[in-house]
């Protein structure tokens, strides 16, 4: 019986053995697959939010860019003088906003110095205008002074009402060279 015994026990252990065995691998590749699964589901998780942030990336570089270059143009436009184009940034991005704000303070700065210049060039031309008047009215006087006293009459005196204070001290000059001759 002992013999029995032993090979019942033998054969249960075999047995148990190779359950074992059979069960542990087959936990192993279940684990593996499992681990595999991860794996894969990882990679693909990574790559979607990889792909996600490059694209929203490239999205919003595009459009920042696009505005920046946008905003470019126009400033130049403006430096070139024509100060006629709307500058315009973001409604949503106060970089942009502010950028653009500064653009269009450019704009009306430029449009205020180009007034300014205009209104100068107008003021110029009546200056110079009122000026050559004056100087051919102080030429008239000078010439009745002078033809009077090459007839030799030194009475006649050149009128001096001039706005331009060096035009009346030209005139009173003359009037003293001919008062002592």
């Amino acid at each position: 019986r002992l013999a029995d015994s032993t090979k019942a026990m033998n054969d249960g252990a075999d047995w148990f053995g190779t359950y074992a065995v059979l069960d542990g691998q087959a936990r192993r590749s279940t684990m593996m697959e499992a681990e595999f699964f991860r794996n894969i589901t990882q990679l693909l998780t990574y790559t979607l939010l990889v792909l996600a942030i490059g694209g929203m990336t490239a999205f919003i570089a595009g459009y920042v860019l696009r505005r920046l270059r946008n905003i470019s143009g126009k400033i130049r436009q403006i430096s070139a003088g024509d100060y006629s184009i709307e500058v315009y940034g973001s409604r949503t991005w106060e970089e942009l906003k502010d950028i653009a704000a500064a653009a269009e303070m450019f704009r009306q700065s430029g449009m205020k110095v180009q007034e300014l210049v205009e209104a100068d060039r107008a003021g110029n031309a009546a200056r110079a205008t009122e000026r050559r008047r004056m100087m051919k009215e102080l030429q008239s006087e000078f010439g009745s002074v002078v033809e009077a006293a090459l007839e030799g009459d030194f009475s006649k005196r050149a009128r001096m009402a001039f706005e331009d204070e060096e035009l009346n001290k030209l005139g009173e000059s003359v009037n003293n060279l001919v008062a002592e001759v």
